[in-house]
């Protein structure tokens, strides 16, 4: 019996696995050990994980994660886990490895990621590599959720936006300067609260503003993360995360206008991975 968790810095998914059955799946807030202290991730696994786990006899743990890019940050990860369960055997890795597995298996292409952030290696189907570095959401994450909210929120408090976005926009989340200066710059996982605001921009997707500003990221993500690579009109691409499953039709759009082949886009890599652990495939 095992444990998979896919982790970005919104929400983890936890599911528990015996012989390739799903026996139990749940989810937790997203763990992010550049954006969050380790205090704050033992808090999530011991309030929102540590319960679940200890009703199963756990052979193995395999954490996929945001930021879990170095062996400080996975031993963040590890150790909080490791605190509250007494699963033996924890396995922590990058979030874009899971991405990778879930995309190609054991074949390659270019993995990306397009959630809360954003990042992208070329897998061949054993290694990552990595051309760019994924710079997070104050200088990077072209194309994730915190780059969409933070394209409209400066819009808004430029006074930028459609009149009718900002109306509404004022009306649904009360804002204010001094609200969205805290948010960033002062409280808990600003990158969460500016992603937050991508499912208003969804909403009014029919807004030409709203078209205009995913595109826009989507082209910023290409031209850093996809262009990157020296054979990429080449190499399928694999994109998994809320944000281009969700906005599927402007990315393969841009896909085209880059004259690349964009072969699988999936909101969670979880299915490949379960395959992966129990068929080694």
């Amino acid at each position: 019996m095992i444990v998979i968790a896919e982790s970005g810095s919104t929400k983890t998914h936890w599911v528990i696995v015996d012989n390739g059955k799903e026996l139990k799946t749940f989810n937790s807030l997203g763990i992010n050990p550049y954006t969050q202290k380790p205090a704050e991730i033992e808090a999530i696994i011991e309030i929102e994980v540590a319960l679940p786990l200890a009703a199963y006899n756990i052979e193995a743990l395999y954490f996929y994660g945001a930021s879990c890019s170095s062996e400080d940050n996975c031993n963040i990860v590890r150790n909080a886990i490791a605190k509250f369960s007494h699963i033996q055997n924890i396995y922590v890795e990058h979030d874009v490895m899971a991405a990778a597995l879930g995309l190609f298996g054991r074949e390659s292409g270019i993995a990306c990621i397009l959630g809360t952030g954003s990042n992208s290696c070329f897998f061949d189907g054993t290694s990552l590599y990595q051309e760019v570095p994924a710079l997070g959401y104050i200088l990077g994450d072209e194309g994730s959720g915190a780059s969409l909210g933070k394209r409209l929120l400066r819009d808004y408090l430029y006074l930028n936006l459609p009149k009718h976005l900002e109306h509404q926009l004022k009306l649904q989340f009360n804002l204010n300067k001094e609200l969205v200066l805290n948010k960033v710059y002062k409280e808990q996982a600003p990158n969460r609260w500016l992603a937050s605001f991508a499912p208003f921009i969804k909403a009014n997707i029919h807004e030409k503003y709203c078209e205009d500003i995913v595109r826009e990221s989507f082209r910023d993500f290409f031209r850093y993360h996809i262009c990157c690579f020296d054979n990429y009109k080449q190499l399928p691409i694999g994109v998994v995360g809320s944000i281009g499953f969700f906005f599927y039709n402007i990315l393969e759009e841009v896909s085209i206008e880059f004259e690349t082949h964009l072969k699988k886009v999936i909101q969670t890599p979880l299915e490949g991975l379960i395959a992966h652990h129990t068929y080694n495939i």
